[in-house]
């Protein structure tokens, strides 16, 4: 248990070729904050895009904000980076927007794709919301959510290394994650996608 968190900055700059050779580096809060920090750094001195999932939460320093190309979060990860209580429901484009307003002006990102559980996700840029719908799963379908966020992750990751747009890689995650909660288990249930 923990294993993850022996993972430190003095390994992350060890490997720091591997990171200068990628095309994204994705990264969730599953490491050291120190490690988390210094892969960023690594990934962009050499150009390389990275993808932040800020899972789980802690509160971070500033400079994060200037590290991160794409926040992939939930609302209520968002909230709590922002340190702010939405008034808005995330039900609407200009609502989404109004609620990610905070991170697109404090961060240097490109985009922020939200996560809206049963009701699929939002593309957010500078200049535009996209609705993503959800899969369309029936609700006697569902099985077990546990995992359902880190398949998403995986997937638009997957999708952005392939080149494909913001909009194509949420669209795909929401299917993919869509179908992981048919089965019971996190990592058990990713054995029945089909490759991207």
């Amino acid at each position: 248990p923990r294993a993850n968190y022996k993972m430190t900055a003095a390994d992350v700059v060890a490997a720091k070729t591997l990171i200068s050779e990628a095309k994204l580096l994705v990264c969730q809060n599953e490491i050291t904050l120190e490690a988390t920090l210094e892969a960023l750094r690594c990934a962009k001195q050499s150009h390389v895009s990275t993808l932040f999932n800020p899972s789980p939460m802690i509160d971070f320093p500033d400079e994060i904000f200037s590290l991160v190309d794409i926040w992939c979060l939930n609302q209520t990860e968002l909230e709590l980076l922002m340190k702010f209580q939405a008034e808005d429901m995330y039900d609407t484009p200009e609502n989404i927007r109004r609620n990610c307003s905070s991170l697109l002006s404090k961060s240097s990102c490109n985009g922020i794709l939200l996560t809206l559980g049963s009701k699929g996700a939002a593309v957010v840029t500078k200049d535009d919301v996209v609705m993503i719908p959800p899969a369309h799963i029936r609700k006697k379908e569902v099985v077990d959510t546990t995992g359902a966020g880190d398949s998403f992750l995986a997937t638009v990751a997957v999708c952005l290394a392939k080149n494909k747009s913001f909009v194509d890689a949420a669209t795909t995650a929401c299917h993919t994650s869509g179908e992981t909660v048919k089965y019971a288990g996190c990592q058990a249930s990713y054995k029945y996608l089909r490759p991207l």
